[in-house]
């Protein structure tokens, strides 16, 4: 039986790894290409493994393994002003990629340092926005690269500088920045 409430998936306020049914409220680990994920307010979730969401929100803080692990999110990312996103780890510095399907809304700290971030939605528009910082030097948020991938419409429109340290590129479609 079909029960939409059951791929909302809502960290509890411990965290822990991404793949662990204790991380997350109700014991059932987001399911891949469907789930709508909500990292809670004080939590931190450690990711694991490659995941594929449908949606998520940052209240708290998503950050990296040892390992480099892809997360696609083919809906909204949306990191809320209690948010950290952290993509990589302090011990290892793996490149991370985050391939965003949706727009990327940045209303708390985001350090992207060591991540290609990618906008490769296939039916619509993509945009970094928010007033949140980017973690960075000198005011300057830094990204690893950016890749625009779609046939749409993209927008960097941040309330802070951006710095991309590695390359950008644009393959399909129009971008805009700020």
């Amino acid at each position: 039986i079909y029960n939409p409430s059951s791929y909302i998936n809502s960290s509890t306020s411990v965290g822990g790894l991404w793949s662990d049914p204790n991380t997350w409220v109700g014991g059932n680990v987001p399911r891949a290409g469907i789930s709508q994920v909500t990292i809670a307010a004080g939590s931190t979730v450690t990711m694991d493994l490659p995941a594929i969401v449908n949606g998520l929100t940052i209240d708290g803080t998503l950050q990296w393994g040892a390992a480099t692990n892809a997360l696609t999110v083919s809906g909204p990312i949306q990191v809320n002003s209690t948010g950290k996103l952290l993509a990589y780890n302090a011990g290892t510095l793996a490149i991370q990629t985050i391939n965003c399907q949706g727009s990327f809304v940045n209303n708390g700290l985001c350090e992207l340092f060591y991540t290609s971030l990618i906008f490769n939605g296939p039916s619509s528009a993509s945009q970094l926005s928010g007033s949140g910082t980017f973690a960075g030097v000198g005011g300057r948020g830094f990204i690893r690269n950016v890749n625009s991938q779609n046939g749409f419409l993209n927008t960097i429109n941040t309330t802070q500088p951006l710095t991309i340290t590695s390359g950008m590129a644009h393959t399909a479609g129009q971008l805009n920045t700020n």
